[in-house]
């Protein structure tokens, strides 16, 4: 079993999700998470360990690492804009009707907080 399995589990433990929950919600494969467990997997890419990283609020070295679990201001202000950045491209690639549904249901999300 890899350290980076054992410090993802620990962060879906305290987000109280399940590795599979975690690969469906970033479009990884469910095996993925298993494979790590087994040992088939000793690392993962720099996509999926941003991806994995940014999920749970922490930096990448300390997902393969362990060092460092809070990201400084500066890894929160990119990892911000990195996320505005994706939002825009995925409302891009909407249909208008699409668009008008999504816009209808953030506002909603919002009213609801």
């Amino acid at each position: 079993m890899s350290s980076i399995y054992e410090r993802i589990t620990k962060l879906c433990n305290e987000k109280d999700i399940t590795g599979y929950r975690l690969a469906k919600d970033l479009g990884l494969s469910p095996g993925f998470i298993t494979d790590l467990k087994s040992g088939r997997l000793k690392g993962m890419s720099a996509v999926k360990a941003n991806k994995v990283a940014n999920y749970f609020g922490v930096t990448v070295d300390y997902l393969l690492n362990g060092e460092e679990k809070t990201p400084d201001t500066d890894s929160v202000e990119r990892k911000e804009d990195e996320q505005l950045k994706l939002a825009d491209s995925l409302f891009e690639s909407l249909s208008e009707e699409d668009r008008t549904l999504a816009l209808a249901f953030l506002k909603k999300l919002a009213q609801s907080q």
